[in-house]
């Protein structure tokens, strides 16, 4: 082969890498967009805890720049127990080389304190090692809060439940007792504990079981019913009275769920 037919043979081989590494480039760029246009925080990090990709949505989460993020460790932004924790969660993903979701906090920039939920999966290396970890990360602080309000306000009701004197007893649509209160013991005289999950019905034996029409009234109606007065027939205690009313329980739609008396 002559030099000229040498350079140009040289010449196709470079243009052809110029093709394949801006294909790669071009590939690199819309990979790069795809990631970036995701809502959530998408990154990766070295066996170390050094951040070596974050996208946009990542940076908004932290409120950093992805200059002042990425190069830094993960101890850097989190406390000294939320760094424990963190070492714990991504070394379980390399002990088990499984992926692994958790909740924990994080000190932004501005020195807010935020909660998220990571997904951790392993990266592994060309000979299957794991070399470092893949981070889906959403900020979840507006849902936390709003769970533990929820638990909060739950646990108070609760307490009102188990202190009123009168019997409050749920049931499904099938009769099915959902829930009973402290006082249904002193008045039906059954165990509001084991009385739950079964056909209410059923947990009378020591009565006329009247007010179970009233219940079965209103799931058939749909319509509360209000001091309605029976003699329940109790063979322990004689001659009892009591005045039931009841409730269909609506959900957030309107609809009708089960009854509570």
């Amino acid at each position: 082969m002559n030099k000229e037919s040498s350079d140009r043979e040289l010449e196709k081989g470079e243009a052809y890498f110029r093709e394949r590494e801006k294909s790669l480039q071009d590939s690199l760029k819309k990979y790069e967009t795809i990631v970036n246009d995701i809502e959530d925080g998408v990154g990766e990090t070295d066996l170390r805890g050094n951040l070596l990709f974050a996208n946009d949505a990542g940076c908004r989460i932290w409120g950093y720049s992805r200059e002042e993020i990425v190069g830094s460790n993960y101890k850097s932004y989190i406390d000294e127990e939320g760094a424990k924790f963190i070492k714990e969660a991504y070394n379980k993903v390399y002990k088990t080389g499984l992926p692994n979701r958790f909740i924990h906090e994080i000190i932004r920039k501005d020195g807010l304190r935020r909660t998220v939920e990571d997904s951790v999966s392993p990266v592994r290396d060309a000979d299957g090692n794991v070399c470092g970890f893949r981070a889906v990360q959403r900020d979840v602080t507006d849902r936390v809060e709003a769970e533990k309000k929820f638990a909060s306000h739950r646990r108070r009701l609760e307490a009102i439940f188990a202190s009123v004197k009168d019997a409050i007893i749920t049931v499904d649509p099938d009769l099915r007792v959902i829930e009973a209160n402290k006082s249904t013991e002193k008045i039906c005289g059954i165990n509001s504990k084991e009385i739950t999950g079964k056909i209410f019905s059923e947990c009378l034996s020591q009565c006329d079981k009247t007010c179970c029409d009233v219940l079965k009234q209103t799931l058939k109606q749909k319509t509360a019913i209000s001091e309605y007065r029976i003699e329940c027939g109790h063979q322990k205690q004689y001659q009892q009275l009591v005045s039931v009313n009841s409730s269909p329980l609506l959900d957030y739609h309107g609809n009708f769920t089960e009854p509570f008396w």
